[in-house]
């Protein structure tokens, strides 16, 4: 599994915050030496960096291109799971209202045998697609998404809907967004890998330039075990 660090630094001039915090949060004096909103702040950097992170942890790829995620230091999943690498193909439909639970029960369908047993099968995909398969799940009267247990988003968990009468959980990912593309199989087969502190974020006021300085450094990288026990749908 390859690595990356990255080294973000954002500066947020003083003057620019007032209107969102000076109420709440800073004084009425000339100079602010303290940042009583840091933690604003920090979390909402770290926000951030953590979608920028679920991009890259799919979209990665060490090969040449025009896009950000070309010429980066690992692959990322959709860069792994590939017909090439082992993975099962099958076409790439757009799900709808009408036919979205078809469209998903035929990429479960396509799932190789020998892990169907596993209770961490996956299918990934993107919003528009996750939208469209809830929509159709709700269209078909013997399914009642008002009472079912399966379909979570809170906070810590995975948010999906789990497939009707499978094992399989069908979970959105911003990813694969805009792809028209979909992986189906064991979730735990999928391994990221970050050091032992993940996130490291730091922040302070500079009284001399009047500016709140942020330093950030992240480092991470994914890999997948046994690609031929994958789909991918493109």
């Amino acid at each position: 599994m390859v690595k990356v660090r990255i080294k973000n630094h954002t500066d947020n001039k003083i003057d620019s915050l007032y209107d969102t915090y000076l109420s709440q949060y800073l004084s009425d004096s000339n100079f602010q030496e303290t940042v009583p909103f840091e933690e604003v702040i920090l979390t909402d950097i770290a926000n951030r960096t953590a979608n920028q992170i679920e991009l890259q942890l799919w979209r990665n790829t060490t090969a040449t291109g025009a896009t950000p995620y070309n010429g980066q230091c690992f692959d990322g999943v959709t860069a792994l799971i590939t017909t090439g690498n082992g993975a099962t193909h099958v076409s790439y439909t757009a799900a709808t209202a009408s036919n979205g639970l078809d469209v998903f029960t035929s990429y479960y369908q396509a799932i190789p045998e020998n892990v169907l047993h596993r209770d961490d099968l996956v299918i990934y995909c993107g919003y528009a697609d996750y939208r469209a398969l809830v929509a159709s799940m709700r269209n078909n009267s013997f399914i009642n998404l008002f009472t079912d247990n399966t379909s979570v988003g809170t906070e810590g968990s995975d948010w999906g809907v789990m497939l009707p009468a499978s094992n399989c959980r069908v979970i959105p990912t911003q990813g694969l967004t805009g792809l028209n593309k979909v992986y189906a199989g064991p979730a735990q087969y999928i391994m990221v890998g970050m050091n032992a502190e993940m996130m490291t974020q730091k922040a302070m006021y500079d009284p001399f330039e009047d500016i709140v300085k942020l330093n950030l450094h992240a480092t991470y990288g994914v890999g997948v075990f046994s690609v031929d026990s994958f789909v991918v749908a493109n």
